[in-house]
This record gives structure tokens, sequence and C-alpha cells, in this order.
């Protein structure tokens, strides 16, 4: 019969194998891999694309189709070791509709044949959407905010 494991038990499970791991590896080598896994964790958790990656997802959707009047949005965030894009883009709003699904998923294909792209969503307007509802953080202002949430968590009054 199987027991669910206990607080108690997990956390013994954790010290014997942070003995195994200190017994066996160096300070150096258990430093390199928190770093690792630090990074992953990121990564897994939606961090920010680059800024130069952002800037050249931009030019290829701008430069696309001429029918492209305006780029409103783009989002890419880490999704596993890869991106997942997210483009608005503003066509005429006079363009029939099959015109516009065809530059739609012509973007969508192109921006998915980079290496670094997971997934792509292009989102087709004729207006621009209302940017003030829409909050776009950097990479900095995300690491301020996990740092503050992760300081308000040690810190809790209780």
């Amino acid at each position: 019969m199987m027991r669910p494991a206990t607080g108690e038990r997990s956390f013994s499970a954790l010290k014997l194998s942070k003995t195994y791991l200190r017994s066996t590896m160096s300070e150096s080598r258990l430093n390199g891999l928190a770093m690792m896994h630090m990074i992953h964790i990121r990564n897994l958790t939606g961090y920010t694309a680059p800024y130069q990656f952002l800037q050249q997802l931009t030019w290829i959707a701008f430069h696309h189709s001429s029918l492209v009047r305006k780029i409103d949005t783009v989002r890419a965030y880490h999704f596993g070791t890869h991106f997942l894009v997210e483009i608005d883009v503003l066509l005429p709003d006079d363009l029939r509709l099959c015109e516009a699904v065809n530059v739609g998923i012509g973007l969508e294909q192109k921006i998915e044949a980079l290496p670094d792209v997971e997934r792509a969503f292009v989102h087709l307007n004729y207006e621009p959407t209302n940017v003030a509802d829409q909050p776009n953080t950097t990479n900095e202002e995300q690491d301020g905010q996990s740092a503050a949430a992760i300081s308000r968590r040690h810190h809790k009054v209780v």
C-alpha cells in the first residue's frame, strides 16, 4: 500500500539529495547547475524576448506586405526553449477578407520559419487598439517585479 508523501518525508528526501550532491560534486559545479536551473525556470515562466528580437519581428511584419499599414503590437515570450509570438497588424479597412487572411497566414508562416519561434499568432485589425490597457514590460521591469514579489513574500507581516 502506498502512503501519500508528507511534508517531513519530502523534506528529508530533499536533505538526502542535497547531502549526496554535495558529496559527489564540487561547489562550482553545484553553483553552475543552480544558475542553469534558474535560467530554465525563467524561460518556462514566460520571460519576455530580448529587445533586438522584438525589433527583428517588427521589421519582418512591416515589410511582409505592402498592405500592412502599421504594426500595432509585437509580443514574444519564452515558451520552453523557443518563443511564442503575437503580432497585431493594421490593414486597410476596405481590404477584402480573403486578401487579409492571406496576409495574416503568410506572416504567421514566415515568423514560424524563424529558428527561435515555436508558434506565432497574427491578429489582423483595421484600427489601432487601446495600448493603455496592455502594459508592456521589459526584462529589467520583470526582474524588478519578481524581486519585489519575492521580497514581499519573505517580509510578510503576520
